[in-house]
């Protein structure tokens, strides 16, 4: 049975918080490595079910690159989706960057992978490595 996990990135340190470094109290609320309430500005991101071939957990804001099929590489950002006319199960969906309009859900990336398409390959993330969404090379492919 899948056990989310969580991280934390702190925009005023530039640093990504892991399990250790924050809490969450019973009411939700988001605390420093010391018990503290934590400053407003942490964004808490929720780990997905999605296999990747060299990360052990994938998180909402990372950056995949896959195929969907021989001719087609995906870059995308991992996110919490809304329906778009989908059925959306677990509610994660990656959303295309070199793609417009193109997005994929957990599920669909999943059975890709099953079929021996999809290979998800992490490459960064969006606060550690925002570069990347403007990379000219990987908005090409």
């Amino acid at each position: 049975m899948f056990k989310p996990t969580f991280r934390v990135w702190d925009p005023d340190r530039h640093e990504m918080l892991y399990r250790g470094n924050y809490s969450i109290s019973p009411s939700g609320h988001l605390l420093d490595g010391h018990g503290s309430a934590a400053s407003s500005k942490l964004i808490l991101m929720t780990s997905a079910e999605i296999p990747c071939t060299n990360a052990n957990v994938v998180y909402e804001g990372d950056i995949l690159k896959y195929h969907i099929d021989r001719y087609r590489t995906v870059i995308g950002v991992v996110g919490w989706g809304e329906d778009r006319g989908r059925m959306v199960g677990c509610g994660f969906t990656i959303m295309a960057i070199n793609r417009p309009d193109d997005y994929h859900t957990a599920e669909e990336l999943i059975g890709r992978q099953w079929a021996g398409l999809a290979q998800p390959k992490l490459i960064g993330n969006i606060y550690e490595n925002p570069e990347l969404l403007l990379d000219k090379d990987i908005i090409r492919l």
